[in-house]
């Protein structure tokens, strides 16, 4: 075997890393749905010919990109490595056994040939506007069975040797509400995959496929070695927490993630076994997702500056019990999954970590990833609409600063949408947009704000899904801070106000009809009364936070004659 020069596996990681963010903005340019081209609802990656990833875009959602492996893996086993050809490309969104986390996010996979051989697949992952099922954008509230939320599609040949099958795609957009909008996000995966081969072909040509093969391995190999000599550096021994989600639509029962994080030497165990049972409502994950929260808290704690790809996974082992809540077994429900649950397993993981590592983890984030979809008919373009947006909300504060306000946190990475593309896509108006004031928990660095959006529809005859949590138990501090605002959802039908379930499929029955969507803040961290004098007057300028939360929670302005610190 040729020796590994150090130079070149830099310059290979880098080449394969930036092929993936080509391959997302090549999506995100083509795509039709504001959800994927304006909030890049979407991820991007580069699998070896085993399907363990090689390199992915780091501009990603990370719930898709933990699941990338299991997807590759998945059409390995069902195909098989030699009936797979040049010019083909296969297309799936069930969870079951393993792939995406719920039916909106269709993978597309190609495989990708150099004269003749397999040597790479690209994979995309995007989070579609509507695959059927009983209300618009397919995550619906108050079901049993995955049937009910919508299209399931297993690995099919969308192209086979270059052809379009025709006959699979019409049968598939027969079976969604906006089907001139799903084909295009079908067409940009695609492409997105195809810019993927046109790079490596070129890497092949430049510096032959053999040395495209080994340092492919050996970026692999080399993360493998990062990750746990960073694992090495967190403390031996076994860490538990339990958090919990708020029902599951069909319920209001709390239902309890529970993990415990044995860390030995060089390699970490997250053991959820004593999770609750599955639910009956659409909050189940599958292991795969279970395994990209695992990922991605793991290694944003020991280094966020890892490359991510298969190698930093390896030290790194989830146990999941069948029947669980984070293994639930077919035909369970799962579209709320990705809002939810993933959010929560984070949290679960990071409470964890507080006792092993206090000095890197912060305080609970949003905690969610508040969801609205709305659908029906739009009198002003005349045609069928399936809006689908997540909100950002506060991130938890940080053990040397603030929480950053209004983005999203942990599983999410998307952007909210601006105010004038959906204006001009959907029929309604954005009255008011901005962050909420005290929503952040106090501490001496204060969690981050959670956003209010007011939405007055312009239709009537609507259908929509509300999808959040932390409304009852809102995001923790740590170390003496507060927690942060929880989740609010309000809807104004004329003179009716009322305050609507976090968790709720409902009807906006006339135009004129208002939505005021209210995100979680960030817990804080540290005790309020050591917080800085300035930084408070900042907060009170920028009116972050309000006088009486100043004056009851931070003591100020008699902290101002106690506080020395700077």
């Amino acid at each position: 075997m040729r020796k590994i020069s150090p130079i070149k596996l830099e310059i290979f990681r880098n080449r394969l890393s930036s092929i993936c963010d080509e391959m997302l903005y090549a999506l995100i340019r083509t795509a039709y749905s504001v959800n994927i081209k304006d909030r890049m609802d979407c991820s991007c990656a580069v699998c070896s010919t085993d399907g363990e990833v090689i390199a992915q875009t780091q501009l990603g959602t990370p719930v898709h990109l933990g699941t990338m492996s299991f997807a590759v893996g998945r059409l390995l086993r069902e195909r098989g490595r030699g009936s797979i050809g040049k010019g083909d490309v296969f297309l799936f969104n069930s969870p079951f056994p393993e792939g995406p986390g719920h039916l909106p996010d269709i993978t597309v996979i190609s495989p990708i040939f150099f004269q003749y051989s397999l040597i790479a697949f690209a994979a995309t992952q995007a989070h579609n506007v509507d695959l059927g099922g009983i209300q618009p954008g397919s995550t619906p509230f108050g079901v049993t069975e995955i049937y009910q939320e919508g299209l399931q599609i297993p690995v099919v040949r969308i192209v086979k040797a270059g052809e379009v099958q025709k006959d699979l795609l019409a049968l598939i957009m027969e079976n969604v509400r906006v089907p001139r909008v799903l084909e295009g996000d079908i067409w940009a995966e695609i492409a997105s995959n195809n810019r993927a081969d046109t790079r490596l072909e070129e890497l092949c040509i430049k510096y032959g496929v053999e040395e495209v093969l080994m340092y492919s391995n050996a970026v692999i190999d080399h993360a493998e070695i990062q990750m746990r000599e960073c694992i090495k550096e967190i403390p031996d021994g076994e860490f538990t927490y339990e958090d919990m989600i708020e029902g599951d639509s069909i319920t209001d029962d709390a239902i309890f993630i529970r993990v415990a994080i044995k860390k030995q030497n060089d390699s970490i165990t997250l053991d959820f076994s004593e999770s609750d049972d599955q639910a009956r409502g659409p909050v189940n994950c599958r292991p795969s997702l279970a395994a990209a929260c695992s990922y991605y808290a793991v290694k944003s704690l020991v280094d966020p500056d890892l490359p991510a790809n298969g190698g930093a996974y390896r030290p790194i082992k989830i146990k999941t019990r069948p029947g669980s809540i984070l293994q639930a077994e077919y035909p369970a429900p799962v579209g709320n999954a990705n809002g939810v649950t993933t959010q929560r397993i984070v949290d679960t993981i990071w409470g964890a970590m507080a006792k092993a590592m206090p000095e890197r983890v912060n305080a609970a984030c949003a905690g969610t990833i508040t969801g609205c979809t709305v659908g029906g008919y739009d009198p002003i373009h005349k045609r069928i609409f399936s809006y689908v947006e997540t909100y950002g909300g506060g991130q938890g504060a940080l053990p040397d600063s603030d929480g950053m306000d209004g983005i999203h946190t942990h599983m999410s990475n998307t952007r909210n949408s601006p105010v004038e593309v959906l204006e001009n896509e959907y029929p309604f108006i954005i009255e008011s947009y901005g962050l909420i004031p005290d929503s952040g928990g106090a501490g001496k660095f204060r969690g981050g704000l959670g956003i209010r959006r007011v939405i007055r529809f312009l239709a009537g005859d609507l259908r929509f899904t509300l999808s959040s949590d932390r409304e009852k138990t809102k995001p923790w501090g740590l170390y003496g801070g507060t927690e942060g605002m929880g989740t609010r959802y309000i809807l104004i039908e004329g003179s009716d106000k009322r305050r609507l379930p976090v968790k709720y499929n409902g009807v906006i029955n006339s135009p004129g009809t208002r939505l005021i969507i209210e995100t979680a803040g960030g817990g804080g961290l540290g005790s309020p009364v050591e917080r800085d004098c300035e930084k408070i007057e900042n907060d009170l300028n920028g009116a972050f936070i309000t006088p009486e939360k100043a004056r009851t929670q931070y003591q100020y302005p008699e902290s101002e004659k106690k506080q020395s610190h700077g």
